[in-house]
């Protein structure tokens, strides 16, 4: 848990004391490889933190579904659909790898808010760090030209991706074919 609140204070600017205090209101929880955490079409206003894994958030298609972004250890994850406009989720959120979380409902996360100022800006910073890490992430994918820079670009932030996503679920994400991902992974080892 002590691995858990330092990520988790670093990644949101929080003082660690006032991590273990928001933190201590969320249970345990986890999912298998493959599990959904949130399935399209459905409800879930709970909240999670990322303790171990890595989720992937997507839109289901025909075809192919699209990755949107995927959550690490230390990231606070949620369904906007659910938690803010009360709808049924149109994306799924899928465990990518073994999942080890934190969660708490949205009524004892806004009966809490309610009943401390403090917890509640702590509540506020991590959906101000959440929004701003999502901000990134899609800067970060636009500012890149072509394929190539895409990739690269993953690749330094995040190069666990590259061992536990599979081919289409992370082209999805770069915006290429999977047949353009392999030609771009080949032609730089």
């Amino acid at each position: 848990m002590n691995e858990l609140i330092d990520k988790f204070s670093q990644h949101y600017k929080i003082e660690r004391t006032e991590c273990e205090a928001f933190l201590s209101a969320f249970s345990e929880c986890g999912w298998a490889k493959k599990d959904e955490m949130v399935v399209p079409g459905e409800f879930n206003d709970n909240v999670y933190v990322v303790r171990e894994g890595l989720l992937r958030a997507y839109i289901p298609t025909e075809e192919n579904d699209i990755s949107l972004w995927f959550a690490y250890p230390g990231d606070i994850v949620f369904n906007v659909w659910c938690y803010c406009r009360e709808e049924a989720s149109p994306i799924g959120i899928e465990a990518m790898t073994e999942v080890s979380a934190l969660v708490v409902g949205k009524e004892k996360l806004a009966a809490r808010c309610d009943g401390s100022h403090s917890y509640a800006n702590v509540f506020r910073k991590i959906l101000e760090g959440h929004a701003a890490d999502y901000e990134a992430n899609t800067i970060s994918l636009s500012e890149c030209g072509g394929g190539l820079e895409r990739y690269l670009s993953i690749l330094k932030r995040h190069p666990e991706l590259l061992q536990q996503i599979p081919l289409n679920k992370l082209a999805s994400y770069l915006r290429l074919a999977p047949q353009s991902l392999s030609r771009i992974r080949a032609s730089l080892k």
